[in-house]
């Protein structure tokens, strides 16, 4: 069956990134655990994979566990096969790590391994230094950024409002909770 190099590209500023080689018929729960060690990540968070265009556009979620009924059948990691999503040129995926601190990599095929007897992910290439902790991430424009996203949402000038609420006015007493 052989074995393939994927390129793992963390999302920074800064180039990072690790060859891995492994084995062509492993699951992408073996690239995922293969992806933690390389870059030093300790385990135990929630996971996926996702299916891209040329673009990088974010297409189909494989995830690390089926979290519970969906419309459609789920592929997991246990399930989908390394060469199957990412065994020619072209084919890509992005890969986050830990949903709260959004460790996020850009994974393509890079070429085929020259080890054939390859049984664990193994690193064949590294560049960079690899952070401690995820890098941040630029959600908004620089505006909503310098001026925080919320700020004109909850201005205390606002309150004084002619038709704004006013407690005095509001009798608790007559309100019945049976009545919900």
């Amino acid at each position: 069956m052989g074995s393939l190099i994927i390129r793992v590209i963390l999302d920074t500023k800064e180039d990072i990134f690790r060859d891995i080689e492994l084995p062509a018929d492993a699951s992408l729960e073996t690239l995922h655990e293969g992806i933690l060690s390389a870059f030093g990540i300790a385990p135990g968070e929630m996971a996926a994979f996702y299916t891209t265009n040329e673009q990088w556009d974010q297409l189909n979620e494989i995830p690390l566990l089926d979290m519970g009924p969906s419309e459609e059948p789920l592929m997991t990691m246990n399930l989908c096969l390394v060469n199957s999503v990412l065994g020619q040129r072209g084919q890509r995926l992005l890969y986050v790590f830990d949903f709260m601190a959004l460790w996020t990599f850009f994974v393509e095929y890079f070429s085929e391994g020259k080890n054939a007897e390859i049984a664990l992910p193994a690193v064949v290439m590294s560049y960079g230094n690899a952070p401690k902790e995820a890098p941040s991430k630029n959600f908004g424009s620089s505006e909503s950024k310098e001026k925080g996203l919320f700020d004109d949402a909850f201005d205390d000038e606002e309150e004084d409002d002619e038709e704004g609420f006013n407690d005095d006015e509001f009798d608790a007493d007559s309100y019945s909770t049976e009545e919900w």
